[in-house]
């Protein structure tokens, strides 16, 4: 975040404060909610289960999600409004200016934040919705904006921690499985791997390893601007991650996934595809992550990277 940002959130949190609620005597005096579910690939599947619970409790005309354009695709058959915004650098950001417009006109009897933000974007969101109690998980420090702070084991699995929201709002019945159907008469086609990692250079040289083993690979990018440049040396098979509904029938076709952490792995998740994941620096898989079919790998050379890429695709 910027200077300004930084700024304009120390002198909001100064002056805006909420009171402390008392949730024994509002348990059934809420109607409306506002829910930003956790937006963070490879684990934002796990907040499903938190939102189907409440969306069953409350009705889906009472629950409206506010959701990353970038994210839409998971919640899709969720029945419950939508918000739908785009990242924003900063609260001078376009993008945060017409979220804001799109919020500021609905009251709101709750609002719940799902995300583990720093204490800057957290204050942005929490600012955003006239709602009359707030609620966050895990803020690094109490925020004055937020009138309930739920604090989570650390050792939880995503979804225990998720559902920690439902405590609070009387909600007895906690649902741990995502609900996924799979595609009817999708074909996963052999030989097709599904290759989306954050360093590029390594996705080319996979690519090029994988096509000389006679696989047939296909390069998801994250940034769809650099799309048309790949097609150059690529062709067809490199496609954008985004919009997901775009590459979903592609990514169901493959047999195999090789990835980092980003909404592949989600995917990857949600459809139980044999998976190698590798991780990157500082980060660590989510405990839901089934090792039956996911193999996770620490930070290693490029030459251990191609290795075991090929001993993956060559099992049986």
């Amino acid at each position: 975040m910027s200077f300004l940002t930084s700024n304009y959130v120390k002198l909001k949190k100064h002056f805006y404060r909420k009171e402390s609620i008392d949730f024994t005597k509002l348990l059934g005096s809420y109607k409306n909610i506002l829910i930003h579910p956790v937006m963070e690939p490879g684990i934002e599947i796990f907040s499903i289960p938190t939102i189907v619970s409440i969306v069953k409790h409350l009705g889906s005309e009472n629950v409206e999600l506010l959701i990353n354009k970038k994210f839409k695709f998971f919640f899709n058959n969720i029945p419950a409004g939508k918000i739908i915004y785009e990242d924003f650098a900063s609260h001078l950001s376009s993008n945060y200016k017409k979220l804001k417009r799109n919020i500021e006109k609905k009251q709101y009897d709750l609002f719940i934040e799902m995300n583990r933000f720093d204490d800057e974007l957290l204050t942005l969101f929490g600012l955003l919705p006239r709602a009359s109690i707030r609620i966050c998980l895990d803020s690094e420090k109490e925020n004055p904006v937020y009138n309930m702070v739920i604090t989570s084991n650390g050792s939880s699995s995503e979804v225990d921690r998720n559902n920690l929201v439902l405590k609070p709002l009387g909600i007895k019945r906690k649902r741990k499985r995502i609900k996924w159907e799979k595609p009817q008469g999708m074909k996963v086609t052999k030989g097709k791997i599904c290759i989306a990692m954050r360093n590029y250079r390594i996705g080319v040289k996979l690519f090029s390893v994988l096509k000389n083993l006679k696989f047939t690979p296909v390069f998801f990018l994250d940034d769809p601007q650099k799309v048309q440049a790949f097609h150059k040396n690529f062709g067809s098979n490199v496609m954008s991650i985004y919009p997901i509904e775009n590459t979903y029938p592609v990514f169901v076709s493959c047999e195999r996934v090789i990835t980092s952490i980003n909404h592949i792995l989600s995917l990857s998740l949600l459809l139980k595809k044999r998976t190698l994941l590798f991780l990157e620096k500082d980060e660590q898989p989510g405990k839901e992550i089934n090792t039956s079919y996911v193999k996770v790998f620490l930070p290693g050379s490029r030459n251990f990277i191609f290795e075991r890429a090929k001993t993956f695709v060559m099992e049986r």
